[in-house]
């Protein structure tokens, strides 16, 4: 009697022990899903974090870019096309990619450290997530176009010299960040006070070239030609 009880009661338990797993099992596609999810979500918040220290100043605060001069990001030719740049990779590695190795033809620096700038790989994957967030239908007036505005030459500057050619690239490359008159913004430091303007030129073709470790300043010697930055070091003399 005792036995036929124990083997009743072993009987019970295995079956509820079954029941338990699937239960927990049965529900764990579902747990998971909704934990990568969450996880997203927070990877998203991070982006938009970092999103606005280092790139809102070039592509805008919702993405507009600024036209002729920065591409827009929230716009809907950014999920699709691939194909027309013979890209065939997905769009999570398109857009990696472009953050942490930089795009020359676009004016786009490297930004992975693994490249010489100042991010590290889980913080690009930050800013990805960040980006494939604008993707899909958004609320009337997020997108926006951005419109192109390039300074007038200053009067002590004479047009077709170095400087007056440093002047465009000023703007297109380094104003976003420095400020159209390169006295600094939230974005980065001033490069016409005192201490800065002490500097050597060489100190600022490195700088141009190679980015600052452990700064914002990314590696712009991918994007910008040695004229180039000549140009911008003679542009910048100019204001100093």
């Amino acid at each position: 009697m005792k036995v036929e009880r124990n083997l009743v009661v072993g009987t019970l338990a295995i079956i509820l022990v079954i029941a338990l797993l699937i239960i927990v099992y049965g529900g764990e596609e579902r747990r998971m899903y909704y934990e990568t999810k969450a996880q997203q979500g927070k990877s998203v918040a991070r982006g938009a974090r970092m999103y606005d220290s280092y790139c809102a100043g070039c592509h805008g605060k919702r993405g507009e870019g600024l036209a002729g001069v920065y591409s827009p990001l929230n716009v809907s030719d950014l999920w699709s096309g691939r194909e027309n740049i013979a890209f065939y990779g997905t769009l999570h590695d398109y857009i990696a990619l472009n953050i942490s190795a930089g795009h020359p033809k676009l004016n786009m620096p490297s930004w992975a450290d693994e490249y010489g700038g100042p991010l590290r790989n889980d913080q690009v994957e930050d800013l990805t997530q960040f980006v494939l967030n604008w993707m899909g239908p958004q609320p009337e007036g997020v997108r926006v176009a951005g419109a192109q505005f390039i300074p007038p030459l200053p009067s002590d500057i004479e047009p077709g010299t170095p400087a007056a050619r440093g002047h465009d690239i000023f703007f297109t490359s380094c104003a976003a960040c420095h400020g159209r008159d390169a006295g600094g913004s939230d974005l980065g430091p001033t490069l016409v006070s005192p201490e800065v303007a002490a500097q050597d030129d060489d100190f600022f073709r490195e700088t141009i070239t190679n980015g600052r470790p452990g700064t914002s300043m990314p590696v712009w010697g991918s994007v910008l030609s040695s004229e180039d930055i000549e140009d911008v070091v003679a542009f910048l003399r100019t204001r100093q």
